[in-house]
């Protein structure tokens, strides 16, 4: 992304507080189960587990900039399309 495009997806991760009641009970169970998860783990089953949410976090960064970046040029593009209309 440019400094313009990754200053404004900073400032909106900064300032994003999900507040779906579902999306807490959500992170809260799967912190619950991931703490289940790691307690029965060995040490190298650990470092895979570790490794995978790693990666995992990474794609899912990524996405996240991808939806941002398209979500935020179709909305300059529908807004040029409404100021044109009126």
């Amino acid at each position: 992304m440019n400094p313009l495009l990754n200053c404004l997806y900073q400032h909106t991760l900064e300032h994003l507080e999900p507040d779906d009641p579902e999306y807490q009970e959500n992170r809260r169970c799967s912190a619950k189960k991931l703490s289940a998860l790691e307690a029965t783990l060995n040490e190298h089953q650990a470092q895979l587990l570790t490794d995978y949410l790693y990666m995992h976090e990474l794609a899912s960064d990524a996405e996240q900039a991808a939806m941002f970046r398209g979500a935020l040029i179709a909305g300059l593009y529908f807004g040029s399309l409404c100021r044109l209309a009126e």
